[in-house]
């Protein structure tokens, strides 16, 4: 048996040892076996409801290029890690590379009687650097410090002195390692940042073997050739045949981030869609240096055009094995993440007012940072409060927890300077207008345990439904039969359980009858026309509370003659803003047309592809609905179109009629000696205002 599969074999035998090792550490252990005795990961995969075979999977497939003598030595440093001291003696100083292969050991590298002046000669060339992102600025002073004063001393550093705290957390990090090795870890990370600085008779050493033909970190991620690296992905992108709109964009943005540096000007009108899509694509990638926008670009270019890279290159990703993100530790400590985040809520709720577009954005960050990407449709156009919220929630992405928190202080920064206090508070955030309609008139409280159990028998129905929707309804259940979720969070071994247990825990403190409501508004979403005859024709307002519902409002005899008077009242408005105009625009064709017809049209189309995807989102909704929609729109754009509605009075009230109530309309008749004008006032003095209709019925669904 070599060196190389000698040390590995007792490395194995070590961590067998280990009385336990947290889940994230076991999997990096696996990753690194599978790689160094089987290969890259294999097969598909695995279901989301086998979560540890499908984390396993995952650990085992992000090593995909690294060979298998890398993945043993990569054992052997998490063995050194886990389990300290386990090497013999007589192997404490070498590196994990073959003897036989020839290759040096770090022995040969650095020397003992060389490790001072080695260690010195690194010093000189760091202080060269113009400069370097803070976190690797972290990595020299802890190995420095290690290797000069050993192990941290002292306790933590107040995180109100955040600059000596990030250094003595990354210094504590290296834990017992020894003086020498934290002065060969400082050289390696000189190599990293100053390639060349070595003395020749150092220059040619790698610390890696040349029988794996991986090239070292100097060779992925030296500066002098990223711009040739960034040209090759260029070409080889070019040679694509084919690629859809948003990977089009995606490579655009990181182009131009990479070229000229953050979206300047600014947005484009959307009746140059092109130009608006790719700047909101560019804009998106912020402050992102160019290093990483190249860096960003050569991925995308591995994901489309696979094989590109020049051989040396092949099997890396041009990145440094830590991303080289600043860390924001001397900033936002993630022992302190959450206290911070609950202090700059509890800053928020004293601000006196913030516009509407503020509120979004908090609230945004908020939903980000607690539940996770947007979930659900996005909802109607009826409940514009709760669409806005979704839009603004929505277009946050894939951020994680940690972003949105920070981005959530930084907002408080923004609006409430100096708001960063000793004290925490742990209070949730929720917003002063809910916006969230009651549903009393979709599940009136007497028949919400009937309707819930008529969702379930629907629900048992259906041929198939995707895992994402599957829990949704899960958590929906559970919240309604049970309360809010119970027990702690179910290990990562027992993925099944812990998934639900996610979902279920997002739903929060809401009330069984919400979500009661929510099941069936999720079974009315996955099997349609399940809910009982005498709930079907119920518009979504409550009858107990005396409104009018739509079929009052536009009986279908004045349909027809309604739509056509709003559409001539819409023809009067000197002019409206772009999405006043699409909203108009997809009412009147789910109207006169039906649902949208045809594939969605090219991103270069911008149009015609704003007009499509307004007109989609109306989905299956019916021509009489669409209609009262557009009157709806009308009343809000043109108050007091509606002309034809006139009081009757009786000796003792005055009833008020509708105007599509067709045998009850009376004409006004012009009276000799009284204006237009006051023969006008007449007629509406008394009436129901249905654009005030309208308001009433937005602030009694909020």
């Amino acid at each position: 048996m070599d060196y190389a599969d000698d040390t590995f074999r007792r490395a194995q035998e070590a961590v067998k040892t280990l009385p336990s090792l947290d889940d994230s550490n076991k999997l990096r252990l696996y990753a690194h076996y599978k790689q160094a005795t089987v290969g890259p990961a294999q097969g598909s995969r695995p279901s989301m409801f086998n979560q540890v075979a499908r984390a396993k999977w995952d650990a085992w497939s992000q090593l995909r290029d690294m060979s298998a003598a890398e993945a043993k030595r990569g054992y052997c440093m998490l063995a050194d890690e886990f389990a300290r001291g386990w090497r013999p003696a007589s192997h404490v100083s070498h590196t994990f590379q073959s003897q036989e292969s020839g290759q040096p050991t770090e022995q040969a590298v650095l020397c003992s009687d060389d490790e001072d002046r080695l260690f010195e000669a690194a010093q000189e060339a760091v202080k060269t650097l113009p400069s370097l992102d803070n976190s690797n600025k972290l990595r020299l002073y802890a190995h420095y410090k290690q290797a000069t004063v050993g192990p941290a001393q002292g306790s933590r550093p107040s995180m109100f002195n955040q600059v000596a705290r990030a250094k003595w957390d990354a210094w504590s990090q290296l834990g017992d390692m020894s003086a020498a090795d934290a002065k060969r870890g400082y050289c390696m990370l000189a190599d990293e940042f100053v390639p060349g600085w070595r003395p020749a008779s150092q220059a040619s050493h790698t610390l890696q073997s040349q029988e794996s033909g991986q090239p070292t970190e100097q060779a992925v991620l030296c500066s002098d050739d990223e711009d040739r690296l960034f040209e090759a992905a260029q070409e080889a992108v070019k040679t694509l045949p084919s690629l859809d709109d948003s990977n089009k964009l995606r490579l655009y943005a990181h182009y131009k981030q990479a070229t000229v540096g953050p979206a300047q000007g600014s947005r484009p009108s959307m009746f140059s869609q092109v130009a608006r899509a790719k700047w909101d694509a560019w804009s998106q990638l912020g402050d992102m240096s160019a290093a990483e926008a190249k860096r960003g670009y050569c991925m995308l270019a591995d994901e489309f055009a696979r094989g590109w890279r020049p051989a040396s290159q092949v099997s890396r990703t041009f990145q440094s094995q830590e991303s080289g993100q600043p860390t924001e530790q001397a900033v936002l400590r993630s022992d302190d993440e959450d206290r911070l985040f609950e202090a700059a809520q509890e800053a928020v709720k004293t601000l006196p007012s913030l516009d509407d577009s503020n509120k979004l954005r908090l609230y945004a960050h908020y939903k980000q940072a607690t539940v996770g990407p947007a979930q659900g449709s996005r909802p109607s156009m009826f409940n514009q409060v709760a669409r806005a919220k979704w839009d603004a929630w929505s277009q946050l992405g894939d951020m994680s927890a940690a972003e949105a928190k920070r981005g959530y202080c930084m907002l408080a920064d923004e609006f409430a300077r100096g708001w960063r206090p000793a004290s925490h508070v742990s209070h949730t955030f929720q917003s002063q207008e809910s916006g969230q309609p009651t549903e009393q008139a979709v599940l009136c409280s007497d028949d919400e345990d009937r309707l819930f159990e008529a969702a379930q028998e629907a629900v048992k129905t259906l041929p198939s439904l995707d895992d994402s929707n599957k829990l949704r309804l899960y958590a929906h259940y559970k919240q309604a039969t049970v309360g809010p979720a119970q027990g702690s969070r179910p290990s990562m071994f027992n993925q099944v359980a812990r998934a639900k247990w996610d979902a279920w825990s997002q739903l929060g403190d809401m009330s069984a009858a919400e979500a009661k409501r929510g099941y069936c508004m999720l079974a009315d979403e996955f099997a349609r026309g399940w809910r009982p005859a005498s709930q079907v024709s119920h518009t979504f307002q409550s009858q107990e509370s005396g409104q009018p519902t739509d079929q009052a409002v536009l009986r279908s005899d004045d349909e027809d003659r309604l739509f056509e008077a709003a559409q001539e009242a819409v023809k009067t408005l000197p002019s409206l803003d772009d999405s006043n105009k699409l909203r108009l625009y997809a009412h009147y064709k789910q109207a006169t047309v039906g649902p949208a017809q045809g594939s969605r049209p090219s991103i270069f189309n911008q149009v015609a592809r704003a007009k499509w995807d307004a007109w989609s989102q109306l989905g299956d909704m019916s021509a009489a609905e669409a209609k009262r929609g557009y009157c709806m729109l009308a009343d809000e754009f043109i108050p007091g179109w509606r002309t034809r509605v006139v009081p009757l009075r009786s000796s003792d009230s005055v009833s008020v009629h509708w105007a599509c109530e067709a045998e009850q309309v009376v004409h006004a008749d012009v009276r000799p000696g009284i204006s237009q004008t006051e023969q006008l006032e007449i007629i509406t003095k008394p009436v129901f205002s249905f654009h005030a209709f309208r308001v009433f019925l937005n602030a009694s669904q909020s």
